[in-house]
């Protein structure tokens, strides 16, 4: 019912700008993808993941011209816990160079796509993947935005509504319908739009672009480089940077997150092995400036179903899972100095009305709106804790 709620509520909406391209305007965007994806999807596991794509189409019509904009791109699967536990993974979409001109929509060679995850739920076998059908991937593009809004790197967004034309059976093609989804920028792109240099990767992270090197396959633009090993050595990351992101990931309870902090990092042992970052990317900006940011974010916890008639959600705050405590003010001590700690508070304090005035963001989606809100609340009523 909510998500009816929600599509309604987008198709009301008018521009009240006109995009030269996808990230140009707020409005959700509405588009049609044909391809054999079902052909795609049966190559769903990580090994197989790395070099499998299809050839399809995409359809939009161009908010400035009125034209319909119909473009040949291949699809390639993405992510990584997408992989395992949705039926309908992350995609990422390349166009060819020659119809991507500054007048049409899309007018970058690749594209990022986070989708529904879940086609149909009557078929769900998987706990976890349950749990992803309270979420519509609009609501983590606000997580995105909150992010941005916190003044860290963050990659341009669009919302979108998709129509998939599946045709792995051309003589029964299967039709998803209004399936929400956004545009994210490439990290490539996003690099270049920043005037930076190249992504970095932990010394022993794990990295898909890497592999399809070494699997001498093509890739996309500035591949990362393995050059971080922790941050109490890495003088070129902003410890304030590193705890704000910290606190981002505390204001919503998430955390599937890592950073590296010092060489004996006590969360090893909690299974991230030498990792230098999870769902955290970082960039270089100059060879002696890199900055970090999230990439993914797990909103769980964010779209519990809170008691809101005796409160009893507000326990939380104080006794939530001591895996995120770890997170938070325990690990903000092996960040930096006291000074530091106390200007990111300052920072989060002064930002305050800010946060607060992007809930007239969710104005269609009020249960996720309403959880926001409540978490705002608990995260400044203890925030002062985490300066000691």
């Amino acid at each position: 019912m909510l998500q009816k709620f929600i599509f309604i509520f987008i198709f009301a909406l008018t521009s009240t700008s006109y995009a030269r391209n996808v990230f140009e305007a707020t409005t959700p965007i509405k588009v049609k993808i044909t391809a054999p994806l079902k052909s795609l999807f049966e190559k769903k596991n990580y090994s197989m993941s790395l070099t499998a794509n299809v050839n399809g189409t995409l359809e939009v019509k161009n908010e400035t011209t009125s034209q319909i904009e119909t473009y040949d791109i291949q699809i390639a699967m993405r992510g990584n816990s997408s992989l395992s536990m949705c039926q309908f993974p992350k995609l990422k979409i390349r166009f060819k160079k020659e119809q991507t001109t500054k007048k049409r929509v899309f007018n970058r060679p690749v594209y990022d796509i986070a989708t529904h995850c879940i086609d149909n739920k009557d078929d769900l076998d998987n706990v976890i993947a349950d749990t992803r059908t309270m979420s519509s991937p609009h609501r983590e593009k606000f997580i995105f935005d909150l992010q941005s809004e916190l003044g860290l790197p963050s990659p341009l967004t669009r919302n979108a509504i998709i129509n998939y034309i599946d045709i792995t059976d051309l003589n029964n093609p299967t039709v998803n319908v209004n399936r929400p989804a956004f545009f994210i920028e490439n990290t490539g792109t996003m690099i270049k739009r920043l005037n930076g240099l190249y992504s970095i990767i932990g010394k022993t992270d794990v990295s898909k672009k890497n592999l399809i090197t070494k699997a001498k396959q093509a890739v996309d633009d500035n591949p990362p480089r393995a050059l971080f090993d922790n941050l109490s050595v890495q003088s070129e990351i902003n410890a304030e940077d590193v705890i704000k992101l910290h606190l981002l990931h505390l204001l919503i309870l998430n955390a599937d997150f890592y950073i590296k902090l010092i060489e004996n990092d006590p969360l090893i042992v909690d299974g991230y092995g030498t990792l230098g970052f999870w769902n955290v990317k970082a960039m270089a900006i100059t060879d002696k400036k890199w900055i970090v940011y999230s990439n993914d974010f797990n909103l769980a916890q964010l779209l519990a179903d809170h008691d809101q008639a005796n409160k009893q959600h507000k326990s939380f705050f104080l006794h939530y899972d001591p895996y995120i405590a770890r997170k938070t003010s325990d690990r903000l001590s092996l960040i930096g100095t006291a000074e530091n700690r106390r200007n990111v508070i300052n920072f989060f304090m002064a930002k305050k009305d800010d946060l607060y005035s992007m809930l007239e963001q969710l104005q269609a989606d009020p249960v996720f709106q309403s959880n926001v809100r409540l978490y705002l609340d608990n995260f400044y009523e203890k925030l002062i804790l985490f300066t000691k």
